[in-house]
């Protein structure tokens, strides 16, 4: 009688290993997440997690067994831009309080 007693063996076994294919790719995926917002804001901590969960339910000496994966990754942070409103309520990126200390003229056009 072959018996099953590692939640490893256990996992390869559960749909022909698709199981733990699954969650060794959401592993993956998050893992490149985290890279990517490490390199965007290096001195910033990311985290995220993988959950395996097992579902077992036993009757008449019969087990059913499933296994289900489920990641939790960080979003990235929205970007944010400065902009002035002028006088007429439009957005500049110029400040109207300051006056230019190098202005140029624009060519009329012909």
């Amino acid at each position: 009688m072959a018996k099953v007693r590692d939640v490893n063996t256990l996992l390869g076994m559960l749909e022909r290993g698709r199981a733990i294919r699954d969650a060794n790719a959401k592993f993956g995926d998050l893992m490149k997440v985290l890279h990517e917002l490490g390199i965007e804001e290096p001195k910033k901590v990311f985290k995220g997690s993988v959950t395996i969960k097992i579902g077992v339910a036993v009757k008449d000496g019969v087990a059913t067994i499933e296994a289900t994966s489920e990641a939790k990754v960080p979003k990235a942070t929205p970007g944010q831009a400065l902009f002035f409103v002028d006088g007429d309520g439009d957005l500049s990126t110029e400040s109207p309080r300051q006056p230019d200390m190098f202005p140029r003229k624009v060519a009329e056009e012909a």
